[in-house]
């Protein structure tokens, strides 16, 4: 299974890799079939705190949360804070708007050929600052990492270290959520058990 895992995203990375004039609907249908990014391929330490979200996993958040809210309104207004594949969007009302962050430039390439609608952005959700906007904030964010922000003064999950403000990414992450949605919004998360009764996320349960 890893083994397929990681030749699929080899040839995804060489399909992003083309000129955008040479990418055909056929490397598309393949990324949308095949294209994983590489949470849990990588050893400790070089995954970024990434995992794979399998399709059944992202499909019941999903359907969960439409049921909890009656159903979509029209125009639902999305935050992926941690896309790699796309596999949320997926889900999702094709009339969304729908706003995506990724480090990682070839997960941030394929989610943008796949979700052209979809306004996928290259870079560090923690300095996403749209706040008390979303209805829905969904995904499977990193943990287990340690995460930095020049300017977190703002921030209680993240605390000042040697001139920037650092803390864990499962618990930032939470925080960026809770920031994010709006009042009444919901917030779908994959989180490890640990938020529940560490200490070390012992301020973002205040929240």
């Amino acid at each position: 299974m890893d083994r397929k895992r990681w030749q699929a995203n080899v040839r995804s990375m060489e399909i992003v890799a083309k000129p955008p004039e040479a990418i055909t609907d056929e490397d598309i249908a393949f990324l949308r079939e095949n294209y994983t990014s590489m949470g849990g391929l990588l050893p400790k330490g070089f995954n970024g705190g990434a995992f794979f979200t399998p399709t059944h996993v992202a499909r019941f958040m999903t359907e969960a949360v439409a049921g909890l809210c009656g159903g979509f309104a029209p125009g639902l207004r999305v935050l992926e804070p941690s896309v790699g594949s796309g596999v949320f969007l997926e889900h999702l009302p094709p009339d969304a708007e729908v706003t995506a962050l990724e480090l990682d430039e070839t997960s941030a390439k394929v989610t943008s050929l796949i979700y052209p609608r979809a306004n996928v952005i290259l870079g560090n959700a923690l300095e996403h600052g749209r706040r008390d906007y979303y209805d829905l904030v969904i995904g499977n964010p990193p943990y287990g990492e340690s995460v930095e922000l020049a300017d977190g003064s703002d921030w209680i999950t993240l605390s000042k270290s040697r001139g920037s403000y650092r803390g864990k990414s499962e618990n930032a992450f939470l925080e960026l959520a809770i920031k994010a949605a709006k009042p009444g919004g919901y917030i779908a998360y994959v989180l490890p058990l640990g938020i529940g009764y560490s200490q070390a996320s012992a301020k973002v349960r205040k929240l």
